[in-house]
């Protein structure tokens, strides 16, 4: 089942595009609380996009596995996935001031 959400005429399928319209939607309000910072958006948006490339598609690797053998391989995929994560959550992040 893939979600979607009607705002009118325009139709959002997908997750993440749910998320985000409805984020960027509410920015353009105006005295509403923003739900994506300005600030520290290039790295938000790179968080975002390695969770969703790489670590959700090992996840579902190791969700799916039919055997032991390509369970354990598909999880040292998430691990590693899981080791850049957290070595962008380590990352300076200059632009934030």
């Amino acid at each position: 089942m893939v979600p979607l959400l009607e705002d009118g005429e325009r139709v959002v399928i997908e997750s993440e595009a749910i998320v985000r319209y409805i984020a960027l939607e509410r920015s353009l309000q105006r005295d509403a609380a923003q739900l994506l910072p300005v600030e520290g958006r290039a790295y938000i948006e790179r968080f975002i996009r390695l969770w969703t490339d790489t670590v959700e598609s090992r996840y579902y690797s190791v969700l799916t596995a039919r055997n032991e053998k390509t369970a354990r391989f598909c999880t040292a995929g998430l691990v590693d996935a899981l080791v850049q994560v957290e070595n962008l959550l380590w990352e300076p992040r200059l632009e934030w001031g």
